[in-house]
């Protein structure tokens, strides 16, 4: 079974990764050709710092899981997130990760929590501080 998850995830991570480098193409165009790599850099900075910090919150809610299981839900999420009909996937992403983290083996309340907390600080918090931003300049 872990075989297939790790099939599965791998496939989805890639299409993700995909998405973002067609992000990275459409970049590219408006962008001299001199800064490319650090586009791409940051792109990939950006994944990486969020599957650390969905890997940080598993082992603070003491639920570790191994790198297919994190790598699943992160991608199925990331995935959500890009075909979904709402802003960045509000809604569906998470109760999608909460389901891919329960089926995996991580605890449903543990699931629950921790994919609340990483969508309340790669999301709103961002969000939040965006909009203040907003405001204090406008």
């Amino acid at each position: 079974m872990s075989k297939w998850i790790w099939a599965a995830a791998s496939v989805v991570f890639l299409v993700v990764i995909i998405g973002r480098l067609a992000a990275i193409d459409r970049l590219l165009h408006v962008a001299s050709q001199g800064i490319w790599y650090l586009l791409l850099i940051a792109l990939l900075q950006q994944g990486l710092f969020l599957l650390l910090m969905l890997s940080l919150l598993l082992l603070a809610f003491r639920s570790p899981v191994s790198f297919g299981v994190l790598i699943a839900g992160y991608a199925v999420g990331s995935l959500l997130a890009i075909i979904s009909i709402t802003p960045s996937g509000l809604g569906p992403v998470e109760g999608i990760m909460i389901l891919t983290y329960s089926d995996l083996g991580v605890m449903p309340e543990a699931a629950t929590l921790v994919t609340l907390v990483y969508r309340g600080l790669s999301f709103w918090l961002p969000f939040v501080t965006g909009f203040a931003a907003l405001r204090r300049l406008g």
